[in-house]
């Protein structure tokens, strides 16, 4: 395209944004973003305090054909609603909205006054969702969700699902155990439903299943533990593995079923949770809380349950270790696929 583009609030390191940074390096004429390298070195205020300078100058002398807004914060908002305002084609990738993480499903141990915190994003989601000609979200369930929520009146909906980025570690065949070994990583929120899977395990034998946890961080560790009062000796906590390779190779080593996702949030169970994609480069079988999403994306080899019937340790019993291909859905969301999706939004919008 013969076009540029500004990305705003990129961060290094997530898989989304550095898959939208190579695509828009193949496809536009000239693409503007700037890192988070400048809250590393000068501190979160200054540095965001400078990258919003330097969008308002790229906007204002630069004038790009389409803005892409990244970030759940407001920390880049001024400049995205200015691009708006000008009549730049403002682009939000949708990867979440900040009122529905909020509160008491990231808190451990700890209760806050997550009405007022919610009510406080709500109105930067709505901000950012009425400032967009073009509004990205994972599933197409989710449109009508934001619609609703946001008030949404004008953007252009379009579907992009996660994009995974191929990682490279050893697959290796398990070793035969008597002892069945269940895994679960990411980070131990509730919005994971964390609290349902120790819930569910706790009914299963502890001669013969072992939960393993990975989270990589200590000091959501030591809270959950804390919080849901964890002493069993088959249930283990590890944080000091490195995510995403090192975590892989022990799955693929030793673990007979993946846990995915169990949070009881609207938006949990509209979607298809990201750990549960990055799971596709594995070969274990993985249970996840059911989601129409699922059905919408074809993805019948994932073990689905019903959270609210306590199917989980029943699907844990039942469910065959045998290797699971996950090609095709892994493909499904892949970079190729992520790249045609995004041909289609913006050939769309050079449209109009």
């Amino acid at each position: 395209m013969n076009e540029s583009v500004m990305l705003i609030g990129v961060q290094r390191g997530v898989h989304r944004y550095e898959a939208l940074i190579q695509y828009s390096t193949d496809k536009f004429k000239k693409v503007y973003f700037i890192d988070d390298w400048l809250e590393h070195r000068f501190g979160s205020r200054i540095g965001s305090v400078i990258r919003n300078i330097y969008y308002i100058f790229v906007i204002v002398f630069m004038r790009p054909k389409f803005v892409i807004y990244l970030p759940m914060n407001n920390d880049f908002l001024t400049p995205y609603k200015f691009a708006h305002w000008l009549g730049i084609t403002t682009v939000l990738d949708l990867y979440s909205l900040r009122s529905d993480i909020v509160g008491p499903d990231l808190q451990f141990g700890r209760q806050m006054n997550s009405k007022s915190r919610r009510s406080k994003y709500l109105k930067v989601d709505i901000s950012k969702c009425n400032s967009s000609d073009v509004i990205l979200v994972l599933t197409p369930r989710e449109i009508d969700y934001v619609k609703k929520r946001c008030g949404v009146a004008n953007a252009k909906f379009f579907t992009v699902p996660v994009v995974v980025q191929k990682l490279d570690f050893d697959y290796k065949p398990k070793k035969q155990s008597p002892i069945k070994e269940i895994v679960w990583w990411g980070q131990s929120s509730r919005l994971h439903g964390l609290d349902y899977i120790i819930s569910e395990f706790r009914n299963l034998d502890k001669d013969k299943y072992r939960l393993t946890i990975f989270d990589n961080s200590k000091k959501r560790v030591a809270d959950v533990i804390e919080r849901l009062s964890i002493k069993e000796k088959n249930i283990y906590f590890v944080s000091d593995m490195e995510f995403y390779n090192e975590v892989f190779s022990w799955i693929e080593q030793r673990a007979d079923v993946i846990l995915g996702v169990f949070g009881d949030t609207d938006l949990a169970k509209l979607v298809v949770p990201n750990k549960v994609i990055e799971s596709f480069q594995m070969t274990k079988p993985i249970i996840s809380r059911t989601s129409p999403a699922y059905k919408d994306f074809d993805l019948d080899m994932v073990v689905t349950i019903d959270t609210d019937k306590g199917e989980l340790s029943s699907a844990i019993k039942e469910v065959s270790c045998d290797v699971v291909d996950y090609r095709d859905h892994y493909d499904f969301f892949g970079y190729i696929s992520f790249s045609f999706r995004l041909d289609k939004v913006f050939s769309e919008c050079a449209k109009n």
